[in-house]
């Protein structure tokens, strides 16, 4: 109850509890009595982080003036807003920090308001173009409040996933980032080349599994768009078929050919030839299935409930 009041501004409640009995036994009734006494209003609001010739604007922004109630809730959420109106404004690495102490007149709180508004940024894309919501999607710097390395070059790899998983195989995504007078300006320059698609697949290696099988677990087809992910996707049904067949040590090599026509066009599409070849390692049969610590079952009955048996693939 002090918290709740204390976040509304009744800063010293006068509160008295007390604990009535009831018919049942295992049952008793808490009582809160008192009063919430007088609620605390904002003293004075100092801006710091700013020029002086910014912190009136700021002030305006924030809307906390003196007199106020003091209402921590509407002051979290006064200061959320304008942060995000300093976001939005292109300072993605702004920070404001509210710190209250007492004032000096009698229940009031003084409060000083620190805005750390970071560099302002200005973020472009050159090359290729890319929808508005991909580029928010995809590069969420104003989402995560950064313009860090580590932010900018995994916003590069997702663009250039989401670029080949479009059939763009060959695209190429870079960005740079250069300090100005006004800030920090961070450029993505987008490269997608043309579309390729599948234009055959070759299994090889195989012994113990015959193609056709094989062929019924790949999720890539000829004539559409080469997706990485359908490739990646392809060798594990692979792999996974040969492991449950008794080959625990088995793997896929790959390898993609262009075989494109030869073009200076992007609108023509490319051609990129899938090949896989299996390595089958050795075969692991199951010899014998032995049973320890058995007492309350019989061992015969337990048997009936196996899956595997002696000469079968160890899966």
């Amino acid at each position: 109850a002090q918290d709740i009041l204390g976040a509304r501004g009744y800063l010293r409640p006068e509160l008295t509890t007390r604990i009535e009995a009831t018919p049942r036994r295992d049952v008793v009734t808490l009582v809160l009595a008192g009063s919430p006494g007088p609620r605390w209003q904002v003293g004075r609001v100092t801006i710091t982080g700013l020029e002086p010739a910014e912190q009136a604007s700021a002030a305006t922004s924030l809307g906390v003036q003196p007199g106020a109630p003091y209402d921590l809730s509407e002051i979290d959420a006064r200061v959320q807003r304008y942060t995000e109106r300093l976001r939005a404004g292109g300072y993605y690495e702004a920070v404001v920090r509210t710190t209250p102490v007492p004032g000096q007149a009698p229940t009031t709180i003084d409060l000083t308001v620190d805005v750390s508004r970071g560099p302002l940024v200005s973020l472009s894309f050159e090359g290729d173009p890319l929808p508005e919501a991909v580029r928010r999607e995809l590069v969420p710097v104003r989402e995560e409040a950064s313009v860090d390395e580590d932010l900018l070059e995994d916003s590069r790899t997702r663009i250039t996933t989401w670029l080949q998983e479009r059939g763009y195989w060959r695209a190429r995504v870079s960005y740079s980032r250069r300090q100005t007078e006004s800030g920090l300006e961070v450029v993505f320059t987008i490269a997608r080349g043309r579309v390729y698609r599948v234009q055959g697949l070759i299994l090889g290696g195989m012994q113990a599994l015959a193609e056709p099988v094989l062929r019924e677990r790949l999720e890539l087809e000829t004539g559409v768009p080469f997706a990485p992910s359908a490739l990646a996707a392809s060798v594990a049904a692979i792999t996974q078929l040969y492991q449950n067949s008794g080959f625990p040590a088995a793997r896929v090599e790959q390898a993609l050919v262009d075989v494109s026509a030869l073009s200076l066009s992007p609108d023509v599409d490319g051609a990129v030839e899938v090949r896989l070849r299996v390595v089958e390692g050795t075969r692991a049969v199951v010899s014998r299935v032995d049973f320890e610590g058995v007492r309350a079952l019989n061992e015969a009955t337990l048997r009936t409930a196996l899956t595997i048996a002696p000469g079968q693939p160890f899966s």
